[in-house]
């Protein structure tokens, strides 16, 4: 999404809570790990991570290809 309307996304990128909610799907959510017992054996299982990895690609994304006048983070 953020390679093909990066010129979409150009119009959020001075808001604060834009940049925030990337910045917090980046990080680990305990909620969102899962212990699931089999018996024999336990599989701990991240839900997030999927939502972390795209998280940091677009923040990546955005970094690098978004040319900015003013800082956006305060």
């Amino acid at each position: 999404m953020g390679q093909s309307y990066l010129k979409g996304l150009k119009q959020y990128a001075h808001e604060d809570a834009f940049w925030k909610s990337i910045i917090s799907n980046c990080r680990i959510n305990d909620a969102l790990i899962v212990i699931i017992d089999y018996g024999i054996c336990k599989e701990v299982r991240d839900d997030g991570k999927n939502l972390r990895l795209e998280s940091f690609n677009l923040l990546q994304i955005l970094v690098k290809k978004l040319p900015l006048d003013e800082p956006v983070i305060k």
